[in-house]
């Protein structure tokens, strides 16, 4: 057999107990300082700069869609006066062309009137011309009959 070893059994904690105690309170209240606060602070920078910043991302957001919409209606507005303005070149434009057409025409029946006058006044100074040549003509054969005789 074996021979049994006597064990006494500790039910209250003896000194080292104790001693690890304190150890591991100190290293607790060491590492909160040094190491958990730190981290604590750091993480709440973090938490209230990426509010910050997603509030500040939501303002920016709404700016500018308020711009782009500004700048839509200004384009907008932009766009119809060019086009009033195109509008009203036109009809200037066809107005002047209607005046020139007119003043054109009107010049057509001046020189077509000048024209019938010039021939108007050709066509009596031909006929003129013609009966005094005629007459010169008729002369000239009365005084060769009569004066070949």
């Amino acid at each position: 057999m074996l021979p049994v070893a006597s064990i006494t059994i500790h039910l209250l904690p003896d000194v080292s107990f104790f001693l690890q105690l304190v150890i591991f309170l100190l290293a607790l209240v060491i590492l909160n300082r040094l190491v958990v606060q730190p981290a604590m602070r750091v993480l709440d920078w973090r938490h209230e700069y990426t509010d910050s910043s997603r509030a500040e991302a939501a303002s920016l957001g709404l700016e500018a869609a308020r711009l782009d919409d500004e700048r839509t209606a200004t384009i907008a507005a932009a766009l119809r006066v060019a086009h009033d303005d195109r509008v009203r070149r036109i009809s200037e434009a066809h107005k002047e062309a209607e005046e020139m057409v007119a003043e054109a025409r009107a010049q057509g029946k001046e020189i077509e009137a000048s024209a019938d006058l010039s021939i108007e006044s050709s066509e009596v100074s031909i006929v003129q011309d013609m009966n005094d040549q005629v007459g010169r003509i008729s002369q000239g054969i009365v005084d060769r009959l009569l004066g070949g005789r």
